[in-house]
């Protein structure tokens, strides 16, 4: 987890606090063990009381009043969602992004095969259109992306260093 700089030293400390608990929970090192299970105790103030649908109410206790707030780029500053899964995040995203006003485009990503003389001997032909689409990676974004105006997006990857922007820099569209 990156830890910004220029942060007030208070907010700063409380980062890297919650960034070293979160990676003694990954780590194993966190937490009592029953019965070859590892039992947590998450603070009282990061619990989502789950009424219906779990996707719905974790995005709407996150972003409350999103459609009231996206316009601001400080809403977004202090909030994520961290998810186990490409799956989770996509319904998320997906679920988020249809609550806002606008019209949505969607993006897709190339879906050509290279002909490079380099893979020659590979036997490129198992590799089709449904394929590629269906890749799903945690650093690459999903070969369909639907944006509005005002989406918050991360930049997973740069490709051009040069324009100053750093991979996980947060943009608005």
């Amino acid at each position: 987890m990156r830890l910004a700089s220029g942060l007030e030293q208070s907010t700063a400390q409380e980062l890297r606090s919650f960034s070293d608990w979160i990676l003694q929970i990954g780590e194993g090192r966190c937490g009592t063990l029953v019965n070859d299970k590892l039992f947590v105790d998450i603070p009282s103030d990061l619990i989502i009381s789950i009424l219906e649908n779990p996707m719905e109410d974790i995005a709407n206790t996150i972003y409350p009043n999103l459609v009231k707030n996206f316009r601001d780029p400080s809403f977004f500053q202090d909030r994520a969602i961290l998810a186990t899964t490409i799956e989770n995040v996509e319904e998320i995203n997906n679920y988020k992004v249809d609550l806002l006003p606008g019209d949505e485009k969607n993006y897709l990503s190339t879906d050509l095969i290279c002909g490079s003389d380099a893979y020659s001997d590979v036997d490129i032909d198992w590799i089709n259109v449904e394929f590629l689409n269906q890749i799903r990676c945690s650093s690459l974004p999903n070969h369909s992306s639907k944006l509005k105006i005002g989406v918050p997006i991360i930049l997973l990857r740069n490709i051009d260093p040069a324009g100053s922007l750093c991979n996980g820099t947060r943009l608005v569209v």
